[in-house]
């Protein structure tokens, strides 16, 4: 309950910014905005998806080493945290060019100040994950959650524009990193291999990062390959109402990562099948609901929260709305994979859909507009949620 709770905070805070940000910058600027921020947040997932999943399931086998698991991944965090902020840094103005949006560079180098918190906080949610501290847990994702909106609106009301809300997403990891730190005192243990976490985390990471890349190809297609300024603000729009399914799936893949852990190490594969399955019946119908109140409520859900003049993104989110159900099973999936000890195989078919999402992108985006990428999204994850259902099935089977 508390993981569910922090999730809907971390949806609600999440899409106050947004809406505030729409209204406040105009399609243009919140276009830049969500370009910006979705490059972040691919790297976030190197952190949040790798070292949370590494610490969770270490810590879940073996709770006694609980302390030397969680000091060896924050040393591991701290060192791939401030080598990749160095390194996007420095890339900031390559990808402003192949987005075609030199005026992004700035933007980039701004945004690369959030990695070291984010590198460093996700450590604190997989220890507490990992150890069914799940209050804890919640109360670290809450502290992000809330940092992230006070932070955003208030340097863009008091005069930063832009500039101000990338900060304030910055600003916001190292708040979670504070509490986190404040949550878990340091007590004396033994050594832990940092080898052992990033072999683990490595084809994690690889898989979130091509999954969260695949579901926001469209937004990347719509700003590189469509010549239109406005264009990236109003897909950015539907695209992100279309992740609520997804939200939910956050919280209740957290719960069950360490229960399937667990089963799948401890008990009869038959046992481990059914508790899956009674998960799977409860989860789809959660984003089922999501997925169609959206479809059906597409128009006013837009004119309400962004306002008339974000009408062109209607159409998008009607499609993308019923591609959020394959985008959130397909998450729940490989999920399951990592939890049994196959993110190999998580990966492999996260690889697959991102070369589907964007051979479909390149192909449908120049033709379609913002309804291909759409489209695009819709059927590299229905092909995903097909394979990994497959997997998953073969993988429980012995």
């Amino acid at each position: 309950m508390a993981l569910l709770l922090a999730q809907v905070i971390f949806g609600l805070s999440s899409y106050a910014v947004n809406f505030f940000l729409a209204r406040s910058l105009g399609p243009v600027d919140y276009g830049s905005y969500g370009i910006v921020i979705s490059m972040l947040m691919l790297l976030n997932i190197i952190f949040l998806s790798g070292l949370h999943a590494a610490v969770s399931r270490f810590v879940s086998a073996a709770p006694e080493n609980a302390e030397a698991i969680k000091k060896a991944a924050l040393k591991l965090g701290l060192l791939l945290g401030i080598g990749i902020a160095f390194l996007y840094f420095l890339s900031a103005p390559l990808i402003a060019l192949l987005l075609n949006d030199l005026s992004l560079t700035p933007l980039i180098q701004l945004s690369a100040l959030a990695i070291p918190g984010f590198a460093l906080y996700p450590v604190f949610i997989g220890f507490f994950n990992g150890l069914r501290k799940y209050r804890k847990q919640a109360l670290v994702s809450v502290s992000y959650s809330i940092a992230k909106a006070v932070l955003v609106i208030s340097l863009v009301l008091f005069g930063f524009s832009l500039f101000g809300a990338i900060a304030g997403f910055a600003l916001a990891a190292f708040a979670a990193l504070f509490f986190g730190l404040a949550s878990s005192f340091p007590k004396r243990s033994e050594s832990f291999s940092s080898i052992a976490l990033f072999k683990f985390a490595l084809p994690v990471t690889v898989s979130r990062v091509l999954f969260e890349f695949s579901a926001s190809a469209g937004l990347f297609s719509v700003k590189s390959l469509l010549l239109a300024s406005e264009l990236p603000g109003f897909y950015n729009a539907a695209f992100q109402l279309s992740r609520l399914p997804l939200f939910f799936s956050y919280a209740f893949v957290s719960a069950l990562f360490p229960i399937i852990s667990g089963s799948f190490s401890n008990e009869p594969r038959e046992k481990t099948r059914r508790k899956l399955l009674s998960a799977l019946k409860y989860f789809l119908a959660a984003i089922l609901l999501i997925a169609f109140l959206l479809y059906i409520f597409s128009e006013q859900v837009i004119v309400f929260f962004f306002s008339s003049s974000y009408l062109p993104a209607v159409l998008p989110l009607s499609i993308l709305a019923l591609s959020g159900i394959f985008t959130a099973l397909f998450f729940f999936l490989t999920a399951v994979l990592f939890a049994i000890g196959k993110p190999s195989r998580a990966m492999l078919l996260s690889l697959a859909v991102f070369i589907a999402s964007i051979a479909l992108n390149l192909a449908l985006v120049p033709v379609h507009g913002m309804a291909g990428a759409a489209f695009a999204i819709f059927g590299a994850f229905l092909l995903g949620c097909a394979l990994s259902a497959l997997v998953v099935w073969r993988s429980l089977r012995g």
